[in-house]
């Protein structure tokens, strides 16, 4: 039986597992070589440091609490391990950092070349002060050189003037563009408002100004004074009418291409119409083919023999916050091109009328 199982087992070849052994290939080429070599030194270099200075640690800690050392760490091996634990993960975590940071480019201050070998005169070789800028929607402003291979478009930004009366004070007249001298002081208004861009702001410090002619505005702008209660504080802007004037104080007149423009303002002053020397006028006069949305907020209205003011057309203007007082005529007269050109939505709100022959005229076809 012995026999016969030996003869079959011989039947079958015998097989030989054959394993073979992959040779590890060499580094691909020299500078990579180069760099883990660099590197290995620089581990083994830095922890040979850390070791010496370990040991130079433990010796300056136990002789500077030789009283306390004993007590806090009974087991001098416990000290040892704790302090040893916590330079070999500060060296584990350095380790790391460097194999993930090493050969990565990092960027270059501002100043900086961004070639550090180049030679000056080489392509991005360039070194400048770093300069600092602000972007905003209509502003642009910074310190430094700036250069553009392209254009930079946009609309002008709104320009502000200040305007100082003749008895303003020293510091509003140090700050002024223009300054009035206390005669027909609209020239210097009217010169503040031909050299101001569309949209833009002219400022009339507190003070007096005499007005002897009008006053014409034939774009968009704001014009605002620094108060209207100069009567009882006598530190806001007031507008009087010369005496034989006869004539009114601003005049809304169309474009010099005869276009309407929007929201002409006008705000924070007083205008005195001097009645007592004027036979008539008014301190706005709103002239066909000018102003859209006409604003005027917080101006004290006194002393007018003519409506204070006289729209002809357009629609959305506003009369808000302001004072209407001792007036021979009403606060507001409406007063239509035609029975088809006629002024749409006046508002007037939180005004006070006093003193005054009433707060609202119309004459022919308008619509409130």
């Amino acid at each position: 039986m012995k026999n016969k199982i030996m003869r079959k087992l011989s039947k079958f070849k015998k097989t030989k597992v054959k394993t073979k052994k992959k040779k590890l290939s060499p580094l691909k080429n020299k500078k990579q070589r180069n760099k883990s070599v660099v590197l290995f030194n620089f581990i083994v270099k830095y922890s040979n440091y850390v070791v010496k200075s370990f040991n130079s640690i433990v010796k300056s800690i136990e002789s500077l609490f030789a009283d306390v050392f004993p007590k806090l760490f009974p087991s001098k091996n416990l000290f040892n391990s704790i302090l040893t634990g916590l330079i070999v993960a500060g060296l584990f975590s350095t380790t790391l950092y460097i194999f993930a940071t090493y050969g990565v480019d990092e960027p270059y201050p501002l100043g900086n070349t961004l070639t550090p070998t180049c030679a000056p005169g080489d392509d991005n070789c360039t070194v400048v002060t770093p300069a600092y800028f602000s972007f905003g929607a209509n502003n642009f402003s910074g310190t430094g050189s700036f250069t553009t291979t392209g254009t930079i478009t946009g609309h002008s930004a709104a320009a502000a003037i200040f305007v100082a009366a003749s008895n303003s004070t020293a510091d509003a007249k140090a700050r002024a563009n223009y300054i009035a001298d206390g005669t027909d002081d609209q020239v210097e208004i009217q010169a503040a408002i031909d050299s101001i861009p569309l949209g833009g702001k002219i400022y009339l410090l507190a003070g007096t100004y005499s007005i002897s002619d009008e006053i014409h505005i034939n774009h968009s702008i704001y014009i605002s004074g620094e108060g209207m209660d100069y009567y009882s504080t006598q530190h806001g802007t007031q507008l009087k009418l010369a005496d034989n004037a006869n004539c009114n104080m601003f005049e809304l007149d169309p474009t010099a291409g005869g276009d309407p423009y929007n929201l002409p303002q006008f705000e924070h002053m007083q205008l005195d119409g001097n009645k007592a020397n004027n036979t008539t006028s008014s301190a706005f006069y709103q002239n066909p083919g000018s102003g859209i949305d006409i604003k005027f907020y917080s101006i004290w209205f006194d002393s007018w023999k003519g409506p204070p003011i006289v729209l002809k057309q357009y629609w959305d203007h506003t009369i808000d916050m302001c004072v209407f007082e001792h007036n021979d005529d009403y606060a507001l007269s409406l007063e239509p091109v035609s029975e088809s050109i006629y002024p749409v939505d006046v508002w007037m709100t939180n005004n006070f009328i006093k003193n005054t022959a009433g707060g609202l005229k119309t004459s022919g076809t308008v619509a409130l």
